[in-house]
């Protein structure tokens, strides 16, 4: 995925691979496996940024993870916008079984953060809020349930503690907006090509006694015909704004940030890793925190949409990959359609 993120000729094999691993996250083990060390340098090493930590010298299966995702959405072809749900839901189900992120990995979490949260991305589309969702469920998941081992994330959150305010505060310019209704409403927009893959998920509350379990869907969208650009208003902001999971996050960012501050000044502004080491590991969070939330797991569900796509894709590939072999009766292929160029 990390190697052909840039080759439309490996789309199918990119969205593949992506609905494999957004299955496989849905299980616990698989979760908890992807904290074991990668044990040899990997062929992309070149162009692959370090995931070095302790213990860990070529880094973890969760620190290759978030960094391919990374890399795909940043630097990844136009056609994987409609993976972006897809892949944000993948490190949702894992987050709470992360033990150590590297610095790298950490850092590229927040960028993700930073993107997906920005004004202007926000404000764009009527479903971009969407992503925002998963990024809070990811780092509530790490702060409640695996805060010890995620110092790099934990110091990251803190000294970009400015950029949770800023969705806090996320507001509409009325003079704005009405300036922008105005342009809409007086030049044509040019469509775009639509492209809606849909993926049914199980959501389970994992924990406790009870076990509330509700199914949901899904909803990877790529770019949509509009004949009219989408123009936010406050009451839209507002229907999902007051519903974002901040508590937790705001909780340890207001409590840490005055602490590391202090600790900074008493060092003379030299701070290092092993003082953040040890002066995370040292602070409890009792108190700080409120209970553990249900531990949230969406679960991947085969409907009629991607099954058809499945079976067009696989049997594409098995079609092409044996041309020279007397298999196939092209007049009656009806599952994926051949092209005839003889007439043209």
């Amino acid at each position: 995925m990390y190697e052909y993120r840039s080759f439309e000729a490996m789309s199918g094999l990119l969205h593949l691979c992506t609905f494999i691993l957004l299955h496989l996250s849905g299980n616990r083990e698989f979760g908890v496996a992807l904290n074991k060390s990668i044990l040899y340098k990997l062929p992309v090493t070149d162009t692959l940024p370090l995931m070095t930590s302790e213990g860990n010298p070529f880094g973890t299966h969760v620190d290759l993870c978030i960094i391919t995702f990374h890399k795909m959405i940043v630097d990844g072809m136009r056609s994987l916008q409609s993976l972006y749900n897809c892949m944000l839901t993948i490190l949702s189900n894992i987050s709470p079984y992360i033990k150590t992120l590297s610095l790298i990995s950490s850092l590229k979490l927040i960028n993700l953060y930073e993107i997906f949260s920005s004004k202007r991305f926000l404000l764009s589309n009527l479903y971009n809020n969407q992503y925002i969702f998963f990024l809070l469920d990811i780092f509530n998941n790490i702060i409640q349930y695996q805060y010890n081992g995620n110092h790099h994330l934990i110091y990251a959150m803190v000294r970009r503690k400015e950029q949770f305010d800023k969705l806090i505060n996320l507001d509409i310019d009325e003079k704005e907006m009405d300036k922008e209704t105005k342009t809409v409403e007086t030049t044509t927009t040019a469509a775009t090509t639509t492209s809606t893959t849909t993926a049914t998920t199980t959501t389970t509350a994992a924990m406790g006694e009870n076990k509330d379990t509700e199914t949901v869907t899904v909803q990877v969208n790529a770019p949509v015909i509009h004949s009219n650009k989408f123009v936010p208003t406050k009451e839209w902001l507002n229907s999902w704004k007051l519903k974002l999971p901040l508590n937790v996050i705001l909780n340890l960012l207001n409590y840490l940030k005055p602490k590391v501050e202090q600790l900074s000044v008493s060092l003379n502004g030299l701070i290092n890793e092993d003082d953040i080491i040890k002066f995370i590991n040292d602070t409890t969070m009792v108190g700080v925190l409120p209970q553990p939330h249900p531990i949230v797991v969406r679960k991947y569900q085969p409907n009629k949409y991607t099954s058809l796509w499945f079976t067009t894709f696989l049997w594409g590939v098995v079609f092409m990959r044996n041309q020279n072999m007397p298999l196939w009766d092209g007049t009656t292929i009806k599952i994926f359609s051949i092209l005839d160029n003889s007439s043209s």
